[in-house]
């Protein structure tokens, strides 16, 4: 029980629950966050995100991985796209 509890405080992280709703993470931008937890390295749980890529397709993410990691759905297409518009942005 006293886990479970501990688990559940954890959820969102240390400064609580921020809004990602609209936001764009790259090609992809989140729609709403889901109820499913993933449990990250650290022992943290992390909600997971709904979002969607330019391309149209659905995927989810962890918070962590739309801020640091994922910024297009993988498939194909989108990652030419992501490619070139990084380069374009290049300074």
């Amino acid at each position: 029980m006293k886990n479970q509890k501990r688990e559940q405080e954890n959820v969102g992280g240390r400064n609580g629950f921020i809004d990602h709703t609209g936001k764009k993470f790259g090609l992809l931008t989140a729609i709403e966050r889901t109820q499913k937890t993933i449990k990250q390295g650290n022992g943290r749980l992390e909600r997971q995100w709904i979002l969607t890529c330019i391309c149209g397709s659905k995927v989810t993410r962890t918070r962590q991985n739309m801020v640091n990691k994922s910024k297009t759905c993988g498939s194909g297409e989108c990652l030419k796209k992501w490619k070139i518009e990084k380069a374009i942005t290049k300074p």
